[in-house]
């Protein structure tokens, strides 16, 4: 079975659908690619030749200059889910959840997925205090798994939302709430299509991580959150990676740009405009990344196996 067409193996899987829980007791449980088809989603043939360097002759926008070009985003044809890997950080989960419920566009719905994490107990608790609290009409689903995906967990969860779009999020970002209109309506723009993500290197410096700038930029790998349609989720399977254990965001990129000519782009926002801004606050997003920075428990070595990674897709030629 291909890997475009199932999603990964899933070994004991937890599914908690607000005020219940619902164990599944499996022991390998395959499920085939849901049958939702959005022809809005695919790469237009207009886009799928360029490279990198057509990309680099586009003009490096502002947010309001972005947000004054054309878009073909329509709410009563795309809508989107947010798929949160949360793995060390409970502390700070309800106002991640709160600020994406109230965000003008608001999401479909939003899975929180929980694997192999040290502080599962800490999850449950806080998500049946939000269940209580909360009055949104965004449901929250919860995924609980004994095995570790890793990183790569969230990304074949993607590959099922009901949704013409998906945010997977890490569980450090919380959004004000006019960000994912304005991701929309950029995201749907004729030069400007791709993968979306609030931090990433430039192409030509992999030293330098641009953290939130005020222009669009174009990168070689994005991270914080990654935005597309459901459809391009399936690119990132398209070969093995160089490594599970870390690189989910170096392959995706590499994949999107090798197999459909799909740019990264990092989201501009408006310094004028809190309400744009993907984060509250850097010292906000400094504190929560370093609360539960994942760098920090992985075993040694990790770091080497990222300058690996950049090496061999540096070698194929498909980053400048």
């Amino acid at each position: 079975m291909s890997s475009l067409t199932a999603t990964a193996l899933v070994l004991g899987l937890i599914i908690g659908f607000s005020s219940s829980v619902v164990y599944l007791h499996v022991h390998v449980l395959v499920h085939p690619a849901p049958s939702y088809y959005f022809p809005e989603a695919q790469v237009p043939a207009s886009l799928a030749p360029k490279q990198g360097q057509a990309y680099r002759q586009l003009k490096s926008l502002t947010h309001r200059e972005m947000m004054a070009l054309p878009s073909s985003f329509d709410p009563l044809l795309h809508n989107y889910t947010v798929v949160i890997g949360a793995w060390r950080r409970p502390q700070y989960l309800r106002q991640l959840l709160e600020a994406f419920q109230e965000q003008t566009l608001a999401p479909s719905e939003i899975w929180v997925s929980v694997f192999a994490s040290p502080k599962k107990s800490e999850y449950l608790v806080e998500l049946g205090k939000h269940w209580f609290d909360n009055r949104s009409s965004v449901p929250v689903r919860s995924i609980f798994g004994e095995p570790q995906l890793g990183y790569w967990g969230r990304f074949q969860l993607a590959l099922q939302v009901p949704t013409t779009h998906v945010l997977i999020a890490d569980d450090d970002i919380r959004p004000s709430p006019e960000m994912m209109r304005r991701l929309m309506h950029m995201s749907h723009t004729r030069d400007y299509r791709g993968i979306y993500g609030f931090k990433g290197f430039h192409p030509g410096d992999m030293q330098k991580l641009w953290i939130h700038p005020e222009r669009i930029m174009l990168a070689n790998l994005v991270g914080g959150f990654w935005f597309m349609p459901r459809e391009w989720v399936k690119l990132m399977f398209r070969e093995d990676p160089v490594s599970w254990l870390t690189g989910e965001d170096f392959h995706l990129s590499h994949m999107a740009r090798k197999h459909q000519g799909l740019p990264s782009w990092i989201y501009p926002h408006d310094p004028a405009e809190a309400r744009t801004h993907a984060i509250r606050s850097f010292q906000e997003y400094m504190e929560w990344s370093n609360a539960g920075d994942t760098t920090l428990y992985m075993p040694d070595g990790r770091m080497t196996v990222r300058e690996r990674i950049e090496r061999v897709i540096r070698g194929q030629g498909w980053w400048d």
